[in-house]
């Protein structure tokens, strides 16, 4: 059941693979996307490690994970939903290509579901392949809120055949804005997977909300009258609260304070089962008691959403990202998964009592809600939706770029927007930056004519980016910010330039050539540590010419004859890193250890 203190998932361990298998390849969607928090996901999923450990010390598993993140991970998200990262991490550039925008026909739908798929491949080449499927309502982001996920897993199996159709339809979607970033395997494998579910339920079934108008939301479309129905919702819509009560006997209904007060007095009165989400728990970071040093405080609010029927004997569970409102039924793209059960311990009042109980010292998730209605002010409201209606008009906007080389490898970038019909709100103006910008300000983007902006000027090569800043100002206070790409070629050094400016030294390339040969005791790279010493744990007592007290040759003997694939990972670390120079103008890699390497890969690759 729900119990918040002993049944909790961790995203990272959500993602590792299960025992005996390894990672393979990932389609993921988000409504909201942090580009810093996608920085950790690639760890988990290549190297099963978890989240617990600083950006600004950046592992050789992490980048190893980074470099191969968008060739094996495709992540669709919301256009206009990409928050801007503070500060900027130039190791955002390896997401570039991995990341797909989804720009909705209208401004008040969203693309909102929040699902993985994932591949899996079995180190026992006898075994079959397994897929994980999540189902979640957290978005891609450093958010702590309180949220609900699902984990179901299935081998492939050649036996089977016609199973889930609907997520092939939702994969189908998703390929259909843009072309063959969904792997043409999971098209081939899916039907053939028979997906588990939890103890105490029955059977689970797979629902895409608005790819079609086969897939209505199944909670606000079922005809008949539930005997219980528990509402867990973090956004709140007095006509669907209406609808779902009047097609319930007895209507359960939690959500937070402030959502509970927009609701209709007269609405209000009906439910007599609603209740808020803890105001100590929404809280409780601030506290002393349960702040940690490292991490700054934040609001832990409602966010999971959850809906639980009841008729008869049969209970049905739906979670997934469709709040109680209207949208998450006609115009959003939301997924949904459904758990069928006869268990009277999963039932809609057995939930209620579980969220009402109180742990230690006292607190219960939720409370009674006995607050009056309020109101957000109406011109508030519409300033709200006018920033929604702009932000959605300029995502729409194709944006171009070109980075023009000034001399000694440094570039100008130039910003071509075409011409538009935007109108701005009185009083809202629009800005524009790339988004690795740390110095110069956004300048005024006009929309309502074609543009260049060439203000932005003399960057090094790892500063370029696709990516540029949206802001949207309220006379002198920043209301929105964004991210969007433009279309803009850049070269395909720039990303090995990145690389190299992280392993920068012939200590760090020697530290990162070990890892990849045993993926053990990653080194950590910090920008303002310089070579002091040698790595430890390298000085093994057998001399290199290339690398002395290293016994470099052995170990790549070793590699080549019990882990050969390891072998092409580091052919690309050689090829990304054999052009680099030191800080004192050095080769990293020497020319000797280039002709042993040539040599001995060839030699390996041919046995």
């Amino acid at each position: 059941m729900l119990d918040a203190k002993t049944n909790r998932l961790y995203y990272d361990k959500l993602l590792k693979a299960p025992d005996g298998y390894e990672f393979d390849h990932a389609v993921t969607t988000s409504y909201s996307l942090d580009l810093e928090a996608i920085l950790l996901v690639p760890i988990a999923l290549f190297y099963s490690a978890d989240f617990d450990f600083d950006l600004n010390k950046t592992r050789d598993d992490l980048i190893e994970a980074l470099t191969k993140a968008s060739e094996r991970i495709t992540i669709f998200c919301q256009r206009g939903k990409i928050r801007v990262p503070q500060p900027y991490n130039k190791l955002i550039a390896f997401w570039e290509k991995g990341i797909h925008q989804i720009q909705m026909p209208q401004y008040n739908q969203s693309f909102h579901p929040k699902i993985w798929l994932i591949r899996y491949v079995p180190l026992n080449k006898k075994n079959s392949v397994l897929y994980k499927f999540i189902c979640t309502s957290r978005n891609l982001t450093f958010s702590r809120d309180w949220d609900i996920a699902i984990s179901s897993e299935g081998t492939v199996d050649k036996m089977l055949s016609g199973e889930n159709n609907s997520i092939l339809d939702m994969l189908k979607y998703l390929d259909g804005y843009h072309k063959n970033k969904v792997p043409k395997t999971f098209f081939k494998e899916i039907s053939k997977i028979r997906f588990d579910f939890p103890k105490n339920f029955t059977g689970i079934t797979f629902h895409p909300i608005g790819i079609s108008d086969q897939y209505a939301n199944p909670v606000t479309a079922q005809a008949a009258i539930q005997d219980e129905r528990l509402v867990v919702s973090p956004f709140l819509k007095t006509e669907t609260i209406q609808h779902l009560r009047l097609k319930a006997k007895r209507l359960m209904l939690f959500s937070s304070e402030f959502e509970l007060s927009q609701l209709a007095p007269s609405l209000l009165d009906q439910i007599k089962d609603k209740y808020r989400f803890s105001p100590f728990v929404e809280d409780a970071e601030k506290m002393n008691t349960f702040s940690e040093a490292h991490e700054i405080p934040m609001n832990q609010n409602l966010h999971a959403k959850l809906f639980i029927d009841r008729k008869g004997r049969n209970t049905s569970w739906f979670l997934g990202s469709a709040n109680a409102t209207q949208p998450a039924s006609k115009g959003n793209i939301e997924f949904m998964i459904e758990l069928k059960t006869t268990s009277k311990n999963l039932s809609p009042v057995k939930v209620q009592e579980q969220f009402l109980s109180t742990v230690d010292g006292g607190i219960a998730l939720f409370e009674p809600y006995t607050g009056l209605t309020s109101h957000v002010p109406d011109n508030e409201i519409i300033l709200e939706q006018q920033l929604r209606k702009l932000t959605h008009e300029i995502s729409a906007i194709q944006f171009a770029g070109e980075a023009i080389e000034n001399g000694n490898q440094r570039f100008d970038l130039i910003i071509h927007v075409p011409e538009s019909s935007i109108q701005l709100p009185a009083g809202i103006t629009a800005r524009i930056r790339p988004l690795p910008e740390k110095n110069r300000v956004a300048v005024p983007l006009l929309l309502g004519q074609a543009e260049v902006i060439k203000d932005f000027q003399d960057y090094a090569e790892v500063e370029l980016s696709p990516f540029v800043v949206i802001e949207l100002w309220e006379d002198t206070a920043l209301r929105e910010s964004f991210v969007l790409d433009i279309k803009i070629e850049l070269n395909d050094s720039r990303l090995n330039k990145i690389f190299s400016s992280i392993i920068n030294s012939k200590k760090r390339f020697l530290n990162y050539l070990f890892f990849l040969m045993s993926e053990e005791t990653p080194d950590v790279h910090e920008d303002e540590l310089h070579e002091k010493s040698a790595p430890q744990g390298l000085n093994m007592g057998t001399d290199s010419k290339f690398f002395p007290d290293v016994p470099l040759y052995e170990k790549l003997l070793y590699t080549a004859s019990r882990q050969k694939p390891k072998l092409h990972d580091i052919d690309k670390l050689v090829t990304k890193i054999k052009s680099e120079k030191d800080e004192d103008g050095n080769e990293i890699v020497s020319d000797e250890f280039l002709k042993m390497w040539k040599v001995f890969f060839e030699y390996a690759e041919k046995k």
